[in-house]
């Protein structure tokens, strides 16, 4: 009867031993759950933040195909604008007036329209290199975020490898 008490001992303190390390077991798989929740919480949230960034990429690069057709449009008037002062120009030196009072007349409304369009081309220009400032600003922005995403995946990345191999590395023990 001895050997029986020493053996239902035994058997109790191996139960009791194996219910301490289920325990155990399932407090380790609680805690490696709430850690994914967690990490995927995360992960959503960086998702987001990629999509958000990707559309903000989207949006400058769409933004700088619309500066660079104002950019073609202002150039086309500005050379559109060049040739009218030259036909002007050229108008000018051909036009043979009989009359002085009317070649005076014909000088000052060519001088006038000259003057206008001079004006404008210079308006023009000015405006054109505020776009082409603008668009670098831009373009040198988009790559900023493209860099700034680019970073932030990889450290995403390099997180997830991290976290993934310690939770390897928890489950191994």
């Amino acid at each position: 009867m001895g050997i029986a008490q020493a053996r239902y001992k035994d058997f109790e303190d191996v139960v009791l031993e194996h219910q301490r390390e289920r325990e155990n077991n399932v407090r380790q798989l609680d805690a490696a759950r709430k850690e994914l929740e967690t990490q995927s919480i995360k992960r959503a949230e960086l998702e987001k933040v990629c999509l958000g960034q990707k559309a903000e990429v989207i949006k400058l690069k769409d933004r700088n195909v619309k500066l660079d057709r104002e950019l073609n449009k202002a150039l086309k008037d500005l050379k559109d604008r060049e040739w009218e002062i030259k036909q002007l120009e050229s108008k000018q030196d051909k036009t043979i007036v009989e009359h002085v009072h009317v070649l005076e007349e014909a000088k000052r409304v060519t001088d006038r329209q000259l003057a206008e369009v001079q004006l404008e081309l210079q308006k023009n220009q000015g405006y054109i290199r505020s776009l082409e400032k603008t668009r670098g600003r831009l373009m040198m922005e988009a790559e900023d975020l493209t860099r700034e995403t680019e970073k932030e995946n990889w450290s995403f990345d390099r997180r997830r490898k991290i976290s993934s191999s310690k939770r390897r590395e928890r489950l191994m023990l």
